[in-house]
């Protein structure tokens, strides 16, 4: 049985993946129907609301779909709100139904957009929310058309360094723009019918891809995991080791001059991994400078006797080490 909250949850994310899933369909039509065309129309609006052309362009080469506006900051309206995590994809319609509440205009007279701000926690999220005043952006649009010829269906608007995207006829909620059916738009009549498979095919690739990459660095980061649990697994088993050695020295006076014998040996040579003692009969692991060095310091003490290497000799640490198992007898009471 799913509760409110995860039905508000569920409706969230699948209004989020929808959302994105128009995105990519309108980047890729937008890229079809603008091919070729790089240039895009500069504009500024000055304080007396006068338009000007900022930068003369071919009109044969310019994106008519997409127009920039340099806009005097004091004519946008903009606002940080704090609302519910939970209100995250319904957040256009909350914003729609409260306009009134942060800026004193009706709602049905401005154009609008929203983003989602980095949140620093689940519990809300923050939205900026920019207006601008449809009676201030229709006349400029007229006189755009009107002049130039362009009828543009989204807008970058500029203010101050700060820049962002409108849509004539946008709301908050996210609708588009209305198109006049008395316009011709012979390119999206051809073009529609063959890329609408692979316009609905393409975010599904991309969302495979991502998928592709989430597994690869899964993969990673258990190898990584399975490293870290390796070396950690050896440090504890030399941990138990010492300790046991520890153990067998402090309740085994005999064994005092048995460690520091190896201690002496091994200074400076190498590092220990494990002592097992035996009776009289003792074996050390680990990695030395030189395995060799190591047996003919152990001959020379008189303690040692029948000293052997136990395993074969390996490089370690690209060379700077040699795996080390030497067994040796430890005389008692100075006799063998």
């Amino acid at each position: 049985m799913i509760n409110p909250q995860q039905a508000i949850m569920y409706k969230s994310a699948i209004g989020s993946f929808f959302t994105w899933w128009l995105s990519e369909l309108q980047q890729i039509f937008s890229a079809t129907l603008s091919f070729g065309k790089s240039e895009i129309a500069e504009f500024r609006l000055d304080s007396a609301g006068e338009v000007h052309l900022a930068a003369e362009f071919d009109s044969g080469k310019t994106n008519k779909r997409l127009i920039k506006i340099e806009i005097p900051e004091i004519n946008i309206m903009q606002r940080v709100i704090r609302l519910p995590g939970t209100a995250a994809g319904e957040a256009g319609r909350v914003i729609e139904f409260e306009f009134e509440k942060y800026f004193p205009i009706p709602f049905k007279d401005v154009m609008c957009v929203h983003e989602v701000l980095p949140a620093a926690d689940h519990d809300s999220i923050e939205i900026k929310i920019r207006a601008i005043r449809k009676s201030l952006l229709a006349p400029v649009l007229r006189t755009i058309e009107e002049q130039y010829s362009l009828r543009p269906v989204e807008l970058q608007i500029t203010a101050n360094g700060d820049s962002f995207t409108l849509r004539p006829g946008n709301t908050a909620a996210g609708r588009t723009a209305r198109v006049d059916k008395n316009r011709s738009n012979w390119p999206v009549t051809i073009l529609l019918p063959g890329l609408l498979l692979p316009a609905a095919y393409i975010p599904l690739y991309k969302l495979d891809l991502y998928r592709q990459q989430v597994n690869a660095g899964i993969g990673d980061l258990t190898t990584r995991v399975k490293d870290t649990i390796a070396l950690r697994n050896k440090i504890l088993e030399i941990e138990q080791n010492l300790h046991r050695v520890t153990e067998e020295k402090n309740n085994k006076p005999q064994f005092n001059r048995i460690w520091s014998a190896i201690t002496e040996v091994m200074t400076g040579n190498g590092m220990l991994s494990s002592i097992r003692m035996h009776g009289d009969r003792v074996t050390i692991e680990g990695k030395a400078v030189s395995v060799e060095k190591v047996v003919k310091a152990l001959e020379k003490n008189a303690l040692f006797y029948k000293i052997s290497i136990d395993a074969p000799v390996k490089s370690l640490e690209q060379g700077k080490f040699e795996s080390m198992l030497v067994t040796f007898m430890v005389k008692q009471n100075g006799k063998n």
